[in-house]
């Protein structure tokens, strides 16, 4: 079973010979979460009874970073080598040819990471050029993105959270909501734009949790992006709980002093000033 596989790394940001080991990363990590999927699962369950598991895979960059932009050479590190050195077919040639040719069809979990790879390669970089070493076969896989604009989606939404600023002249607010999983603790913030007939409203919301109506704009995962309001309204006012009352009060009528001799008052004030020296 051929180990080893050449990627070339090209792009307008990328240095002859030199790459950073994050972005690298970024390449070889979703190489090894493909090689895994299309490979047997030859290792002992780790509960008796329970299903066979896959082998790890790892890839070790082997001598240094070629020139002519970047091209490393990687070699495949996993227990399968050991347990079935005759396998067929490679994985490595299964995954690159599978890529490389539309009539090839891979598993779902191989192609997977790949296309993630595909939308997340690192600033500067257009394509990588996977090959195997010792034959012909290599495959191209490009950014997704390049010349392709996002796909926005749009739908109504009822949102509920704490409006927590607001910019009039710009239209703009953030509104903080919950988490969306329990396993998080930071809440999200989702950033709101609103016509100028509804600053008055805005205004007096500030601070107070409201549930806002509108046509939002979601990401590829679903997630709000942004917001267009429409309606915007508070069950109920809490921020009593959230800030203590004003320490000044306005004095009552019986408490006002009325036709006060402004010239008296700065002379003994003034007289004072001058008892203190």
């Amino acid at each position: 079973m051929e180990s080893r596989l050449t990627i070339r790394i090209e792009g307008p940001g990328v240095q002859q010979g030199k790459i950073a080991l994050k972005d690298l990363q970024r390449i070889v990590h979703p190489l090894e979460q493909a090689v895994r999927a299309l490979l047997p699962a030859t290792e002992p369950a780790e509960q008796p009874g329970g299903r066979a598991r896959k082998p790890q895979v790892r890839f070790l960059l082997v001598g240094s970073i070629g020139k002519g932009s970047a091209t490393a050479d990687l070699e495949l590190d996993t227990s399968i080598n050991q347990s079935l050195p005759s396998l067929e077919p490679d994985p490595l040639s299964r995954l690159v040819e599978g890529l490389g040719r539309a009539e090839e069809h891979l598993p779902t979990a191989a192609h997977r990471p790949i296309d993630r790879m595909a939308q997340n390669l690192p600033p500067g970089v257009d394509s990588v050029e996977i090959a195997v070493r010792g034959s012909d076969v290599r495959c191209r896989i490009s950014r997704q993105d390049l010349g392709e604009p996002a796909s926005i989606l749009t739908g109504s939404f009822n949102v509920s959270g704490r409006l927590t600023a607001v910019d009039f002249e710009k239209g703009r607010a953030v509104l903080r909501v919950p988490p969306a999983s329990p396993r998080s603790k930071r809440p999200r913030r989702i950033r709101l734009r609103f016509p100028d007939q509804l600053a008055g409203d805005m205004q007096s919301y500030a601070r107070q949790l409201v549930t806002v109506e509108g046509i939002a704009e979601l990401d590829s995962s679903d997630e709000i992006r942004s917001l267009e309001v429409l309606r915007i309204y508070a069950d109920y006012d809490d921020r009593r709980a959230m800030w203590a009352p004003k320490l000044f009060t306005w004095p009552s009528a019986e408490d006002r002093i009325e036709n006060v001799d402004i010239e008296a008052f700065l002379h003994e004030v003034h007289d004072v000033d001058e008892d203190d020296e």
